[in-house]
């Protein structure tokens, strides 16, 4: 869940971590503190939002970490709809934070064998995984 600078919530739904399991309906978003929520236009075949961050600089956008094939790691923004976030698209996303002046975003990707660490610093034009060898 986060709430962005022009003050909209969103609340990410499933989960498919550990012994809780259940399917999400996508993405819902509430203009009015919460009274009523609507869900997100093209969200509703995503089973599992892991993370939701607010960006710190542009008043209406959240980037979402989240398991799907055409998921990911992608931005949102009311008007401009879903942004695949540099590199990181179709990966299966476990989180997302965004520094506060915004020039950094790190994701957590999960893959077959292990965690990676994804970073951007050019506001999530591109990514590089700076994970270790765990030697």
């Amino acid at each position: 869940m986060c709430q962005t600078l022009d003050g909209t919530y969103y609340v990410g739904t499933g989960c498919s971590w550990f012994q809780e399991q259940w399917p999400g309906e996508g993405i819902l978003t509430s203009t009015d503190g919460g009274v009523t929520w609507s869900l997100v236009p093209s969200s509703g075949n995503w089973s599992n939002i892991y993370e939701l961050e607010a960006d710190p600089i542009v008043a209406d956008r959240i980037w979402i970490a989240g398991q799907h094939s055409s998921l990911g790691a992608q931005t949102y923004t009311p008007t401009g709809g879903f942004t695949a976030a540099g590199n990181m698209a179709g990966t299966n996303c476990i989180d997302v934070q965004v520094s506060v002046d915004g020039t950094v975003i790190v994701y957590g990707k999960v893959n077959t064998t292990n965690i990676q660490t994804f970073v951007s610093n050019d506001s999530g034009a591109s990514f590089t995984n700076v994970s270790g060898s765990g030697a």
